[in-house]
């Protein structure tokens, strides 16, 4: 299952439903929360797809889903947030880069 996960995160398409499959079957999803690196997987995916429009209710939601795995959670957010500012800092060079192409 951490290889499905891993390739959900890669498909951009992904973004616009995981969280909504995430909400919908958490109950099934919360047996595996034995499991450190399977668990730790589904967090690192879900935190991994979010967007700006959904990003403050992923939050909400494993705060109050998620007592465990507050690392995991600080890192993949600390993650995004590392990403984001990059991307944002470097998004007028990309698309000149990639103009040139």
């Amino acid at each position: 299952l951490r290889t499905v996960f891993a390739v959900i995160e890669i498909n951009p398409e992904a973004k616009f439903f995981f969280f909504e499959w995430v909400k919908n079957n958490w109950s099934k999803l919360k047996q595996f929360e034995k499991n450190p690196y399977l668990f730790m997987s589904i967090i690192k995916t879900l935190i991994g797809l979010s967007t700006k429009d959904n990003l403050p209710e992923i939050k909400s939601f494993l705060n109050k889903e998620v007592k465990k795995y507050e690392q995991t959670k600080a890192n993949a957010f600390e993650y995004l947030d590392i990403y984001n500012a990059w991307f944002n800092n470097n998004k007028d060079d990309l698309n000149n880069y990639l103009d040139k192409i």
